[in-house]
């Protein structure tokens, strides 16, 4: 008949409303609060603390759903591929921190379609997993849309309109 049948219900639909408009307010917030506190306290200082809560509220989950029988915290964390994987997963948050210090909301929003892209590419190299025209062309067309963006310069009408 023509009809595409809706694949999630409305409460898939729900959620997934709700996470992005969350998602959204907190990246705005975010920004707002790190372009404000970072000028009354060192970016470091600010990423310790955000550091050690997120540690703490780990630990306090691991402890509190712990089962007899469990493995220990640390296993699997011997393999050279996790620690790359956690090292670079360290360096997020600080980048971030930056990014909103020095940038704003819109250059995160706009990183992270990049950070997909180059991980499609570690990956392949790091874990072997075989790229298809499929994932080239995504990546290949989210870092060249993204260079595009930053690099071109806005057109006459809005730097006009800038002007004024």
């Amino acid at each position: 008949s023509g009809k595409t049948a809706f694949v999630y219900g409305t409460q898939a639909l729900i959620v997934m409303i709700f996470a992005v408009t969350f998602a959204a307010f907190n990246t705005v917030y975010n920004a707002s609060v790190v372009k404000k506190e970072s000028a009354n306290y060192p970016m470091n200082v600010l990423n310790s603390i955000l550091y050690a809560a997120g540690f703490s509220v780990n630990l306090l989950s691991y402890i509190v759903s712990k089962r007899h029988g469990d493995k220990p915290f640390f296993y699997g964390y011997n393999n050279l591929n996790v620690i790359v994987l956690l090292f670079l997963n360290s360096t997020v948050g600080i980048t971030i921190s930056m990014v909103y210090k020095y940038g704003d909301a819109v250059l995160k929003t706009l990183s992270q379609p990049v950070v997909s892209a180059v991980l499609v590419f570690l990956s392949n190299i790091l874990f072997g997993v075989p790229l298809d025209i499929v994932k080239l062309s995504g990546a290949g067309t989210v870092i060249l849309s993204t260079m595009l963006y930053l690099k071109l310069p806005p057109p006459r009408s809005l730097r006009r309109g800038r002007k004024s």
